[in-house]
């Protein structure tokens, strides 16, 4: 889902900002492992996960003109505590694989790439919520 303007939590530097809900682990382990398995649109609130959607979180991606920077922000109080240990330790995501990103997100947030690649990424804290910047990736 595309939404403009601020994002809440992310400032007033992002332009464009796109909900979804990642789904961490490894494409090639059937989602088990480390690393983001699959974006997929979001149509609804975020919510609580299920004991069972450990892996599953609502995330917003956006991109901000101003300073040319893609991220992706995760709120921690919509992530259980399995997932914030196995996948966020030592304030790094580590991606051993690419992750596709959806073609309506790249479409709409007017991206130069079609994955995350694969790399060491840090994790920012904010004030209420964890920031993780893809440099690699522009807008077109």
């Amino acid at each position: 889902m595309l939404e403009s303007g601020s994002c809440p939590g992310f400032g007033s530097t992002a332009d464009k900002y796109y909900r979804c809900d990642v789904i961490f682990g490894s494409p090639s382990a059937d989602c088990r492992g480390t690393g983001i398995c699959k974006i997929v649109a979001q149509h609804r609130r975020f919510e609580q996960p299920e004991q069972q959607q450990c892996q599953r979180t609502g995330a917003m991606f956006a991109y901000s003109s101003l300073d040319q920077s893609f991220s992706m922000l995760l709120f921690p109080e919509f992530m259980c505590i399995k997932l914030l240990r196995n996948h966020l330790r030592h304030g790094v995501l580590e991606m051993l694989e690419p992750a596709r990103l959806p073609a309506e997100m790249v479409a709409l947030l007017g991206l130069s790439a079609h994955a995350i690649p694969p790399g060491k990424y840090p994790i920012e804290i904010k004030m209420g919520y964890f920031q993780i910047k893809f440099p690699k990736i522009k807008s077109i």
